[in-house]
């Protein structure tokens, strides 16, 4: 009998660290909500470009990377190129009109999009030194 009090007293407080331990972990969660509430809320009240607008600007340049993406496998590396270069300046763009958090991915989402122009323009001029051989053989 003494064994089980012992165990119950025991599961017992094991239990009220882990909802203590919780407790911490959700009051901590919504203090971050509630700063990112107030810092949009902010940027809402203070006239600055909504969250959206930069949303929808990297939506458009993920659209002519897929399009550049395209150009390339056709073989088509000069539309591929402005098309990458209009990425560029959609993703320029979207940096300029979002908040500090977002432009860190955004720095992240350029430098791969200006490594992946990088490779293209390797590419391009590799194909250019390679001699053109005849379809037919």
């Amino acid at each position: 009998m003494r064994f089980f009090s012992r165990l119950f007293f025991l599961a017992l407080i094991v239990l009220v660290v882990y909802n203590t331990w919780q407790i911490n972990k959700l009051r901590t969660e919504v203090r971050l909500l509630k700063t990112e509430i107030a810092s949009l809320k902010a940027g809402r009240d203070t006239g600055s470009k909504e969250p959206f607008q930069s949303l929808s600007l990297i939506t458009k340049a993920r659209q002519h990377i897929d399009q550049a993406r395209k150009h390339i496998l056709n073989g088509d590396f000069n539309r591929a190129s402005d098309e990458l270069e209009t990425s560029l300046e959609l993703l320029k763009r979207a940096g300029e009109e979002a908040s500090a958090p977002t432009g860190e991915a955004l720095v992240k989402a350029r430098r791969t999009l200006s490594d992946t122009r990088a490779a293209v323009e390797r590419l391009w001029k590799k194909l250019e030194k390679e001699p053109e051989r005849p379809k037919g053989d």
